[in-house]
């Protein structure tokens, strides 16, 4: 994974790991928490590389949420 800056250097990411927990609640629902550790490297000061993260983990559970919606991936009913 690479982080490119506005003045064309490139920062590589040393570190990124990550996984979900999915746990159902209901018959129809599940919470799902998603933990990610990263180091960005570089000399990116910590509350830019935190944004970025943030927003980041935002658009990933906008897609979820955009896919889960989707009757392609609708439970069978049984």
């Amino acid at each position: 994974m690479e982080l490119v800056l506005r003045k064309g250097r490139i920062v590589r990411v040393k570190l990124c790991e990550g996984g979900w927990l999915l746990e159902p609640t209901g018959p129809n629902a599940t919470r799902a928490t998603y933990s990610v550790h990263t180091d960005n490297g570089g000399a990116i000061p910590a509350f830019i590389k935190n944004t970025g993260s943030l927003i980041g983990i935002r658009k990933i559970f906008a897609a979820i949420r955009k896919q889960v919606r989707d009757p392609r991936y609708a439970a069978e009913k049984q």
